[in-house]
């Protein structure tokens, strides 16, 4: 190989011979004259081109064979007028520049896509145009301008772009991201002129036909845009950007109705729909958010009347259920419309209502966990609005008050414990302005019931006495309490005496009083109304009527026993002040009846029969003492005023009836002997 580039080396070295370099010289001058010759011919003839170009007035190609002869160096031939030519067609020479320039710009920015860049040569490219087509070129400039193709090139750039504006919008959709919609306001900035076909961009309606196909445009871009924002439930985001769009063409410029209409609409469906599902609470949060959305675009919509109105509709139902007393259902109405306008009063006021129809919610207030009875309630008293009492299911004694907005609730702590409650109710002759006195009754084995008076002090109760008994009375102004037969009297029918003392205001035993009252062999008929033990004398006794006499020889009928053995008896019992009428014979025993009468012959006691006949009472009118309402009674005329003596047994005859009116003595008890 080093061979071979050797012996090439040596071959053209001894080719470089001086004959032959000189021959090479001299072929290369001769082309060098001959192309010389060329170009000078050429010169010459550009300049009478150029020449007979501007004697016809072809300016551009005048100016273009003057320029291509100065640019032609190889000789100087008629220099000077070439200059001058030139001169005089320079602003030819600017128009070929700047379309040039403009097209190479409006080139690169449709290929990079970058609008502004391509709207800002477009508009010192129209300038140059406006400002070239007033001068003595402006037939040069147009034939430049279609020589290079400006307007096509102007054209196609903006129908691109105009494309991928609407592209962008409509990719949106697809995305479901609606923050970027910059592309609207691109399309905006493209020339009127290039919504029209080319060969009306100059009509004068352009700018009308811009506005039309643009609004048309937009107005499907945001009506389907706010449409499938509704129907994916995101309605306040569809009303969001409502909004914002609205504030985007309020910057632009430029209005856009179809905004408002298309929120309306979808506002009016979703509305609709949440009455017919009674879905008060969203209602009351969608038409809050068209509220805003309204006054926040300083509009007015039809739309916010109509809501009006059936918020006033769902008001005036929620007060009329306060009035049918359906507390809860209003509350729960009011609370769903509070997201349109404020009901904390109303929700306030039925509160309140619904306390005072059932003071038992103060209670329940307190503590839910209870279950509460026995309730008793009213109201402006205690220095409270409202006030309960009543037996949680724990057995503690409750007591709540109501004043203004704020409640309270006492409790009994373990007062209560062990008794079986059946009633309370306050006891007005020991309350005071302050506090209560409730009387808790509960049940007991011996007497008619339990009672059981707290007083209410700060936050707890005070018991002021407790006492098992058939009733009691409080006397005295307060002081005084009489306890009827308690249980731990002496005997039946005794009053327990309690008296008030004491910083507490407790009762404290003081005496009995009372109860059966002995009066040996005398008459009951002397202590009418009281319970009396008499010692007395069966003289008859039938299924009828038992009659017996008093130690003073009065008779008296007893009630509430029947088929007695004649005999002596103690008689515990009551005259109530009620007489009878027997038969006068009847009021006598025999001689027989009386010897048998001893304390050998008398029976086992006797108790006394509770369902006893009842005699035929006689009550006489004050014109005729005598008078009877019985059947079989005497007439005024055979009843003597006083009772007669007993008839002879001696004589023979057969004595006469008569009746006399006799006292009756209702018996409680009859016991063997005196």
């Amino acid at each position: 190989m080093i061979k071979k580039l050797k012996n090439t080396f040596i071959t053209i070295r001894n080719a470089l011979t001086l004959r032959n370099l000189l021959a090479v010289l001299c072929a290369i001058a001769l082309i060098a004259v001959i192309v010389k010759g060329f170009r000078i011919e050429a010169k010459i003839e550009q300049v009478r081109q150029a020449d007979a170009y501007y004697e016809q007035n072809l300016r551009i190609q005048a100016e273009v064979a003057y320029a291509a002869a100065r640019s032609n160096t190889v000789i100087r031939y008629r220099e000077e007028h070439i200059e001058e030519r030139l001169t005089e067609l320079a602003p030819i020479t600017t128009l070929r520049e700047e379309l040039l320039k403009s097209k190479s710009e409006l080139l690169a920015a449709a290929e990079n896509r970058d609008f502004d860049t391509f709207l800002t040569a477009h508009e010192s490219y129209d300038s140059f145009l406006q400002q070239s087509l007033t001068d003595d070129f402006a037939a040069e400039y147009k034939e430049l301008s279609e020589r290079y193709e400006l307007a096509k090139t102007v054209n196609e750039g903006f129908s691109a772009f105009r494309s991928n504006f609407e592209q962008a919008l409509a990719s949106n959709f697809d995305t479901e991201r609606y923050d970027d919609e910059s592309a609207k306001w691109s399309l905006l900035r493209i020339p009127a002129m290039f919504f029209s076909p080319a060969d009306a961009q100059k009509d004068a309606n352009a700018e009308l036909l811009k506005t039309e196909t643009l609004n048309a445009l937009f107005q499907n871009y945001d009506q389907r845009k706010l449409k499938k924002m509704a129907a994916a439930g995101r309605y306040p985001d569809m009303l969001s950007e409502a909004s914002s769009t609205l504030k985007a063409y309020e910057s632009h410029d430029f209005g856009a109705p179809w905004v408002l209409h298309q929120a309306e609409e979808t506002t009016d469906t979703v509305l609709r729909k949440d009455l017919d599902a009674q879905s008060y609470a969203a209602f009351s949060g969608h038409a809050r958010a068209f509220g805003d959305f309204v006054s926040q675009a300083n509009l007015k919509s039809e739309t916010t009347t109509w809501i009006d109105a059936r918020i006033e509709e769902l008001m005036s139902r929620a007060r009329s259920l306060v009035t049918d007393h359906r507390f809860e259902e209003a509350i729960a109405l009011y609370r769903s419309l509070d997201a349109y306008r404020s009901t904390d009063e109303e929700v306030t006021q039925t509160e309140s209502a619904w306390t005072e129809a059932e003071p038992l919610r103060i209670l329940q207030a307190e503590d839910s966990s209870l279950t509460y009875s026995l309730a008793i309630s009213g109201k402006h008293r205690f220095g409270a609005d409202l006030y309960v009492a009543a037996l949680g299911d724990n057995g503690l004694l409750y007591f709540g008050t109501k004043t203004g907005d704020s409640t309270s609730v006492s409790t009994s702590a373990s007062l209560l414990s062990g008794l079986d409650v059946q009633s309370l109710r306050i006891e007005d002759t020991l309350s005071t302005t302050a506090a209560p006195v409730i009387v808790v009754q509960s049940g007991s084995s011996s007497r008619k019931a339990v009672y059981t008076a707290l007083m209410l002090q700060p936050g707890s109760f005070r018991q002021i006495f407790q006492i098992e008994a058939d009733g009691y009375t409080i006397a005295d102004g307060g002081n005084t309490l009489r306890a009827d037969n308690p249980a731990d009297a002496e005997e039946d029918g005794q009053t327990a005496i309690y008296e008030r003392s004491g910083a507490g205001g407790e009762f404290y035993f003081s005496s009995l009083e009372g109860g059966t009252l002995d009066i040996g062999a005398g008459n009951p008929e002397q202590y009418p109304q009281k319970k009396v033990r008499a010692q007395l004398v069966v003289l008859s006794s039938d299924a009828d009527q038992t009659l017996a006499q008093t130690g003073d020889g009065s008779s008296v009928l007893l009630r509430g026993v029947s088929n007695v053995t004649p005999g002596a008896y103690t008689v515990t019992g009551t005259f109530e002040g009620d007489y009878a009428e027997i038969e006068q014979e009847s009021a006598y025993p025999s001689d027989t009846e009386v010897e048998n009468a001893t304390p050998e012959s008398i029976p086992d006691p006797v108790v006394a029969d509770e369902s006893g006949t009842d005699f035929p009472a006689a009550e006489p009118s004050e014109e005729d003492p005598g008078a009877s309402g019985d059947v079989n009674s005497a007439t005024p005329e055979n009843t003597p005023s006083d009772v007669p003596a007993a008839p002879d047994a001696e004589s023979g005859t057969e004595p006469q009836k008569s009746f006399i009116r006799v006292p009756v003595f209702v018996v409680d008890q009859l016991n063997e002997g005196q």
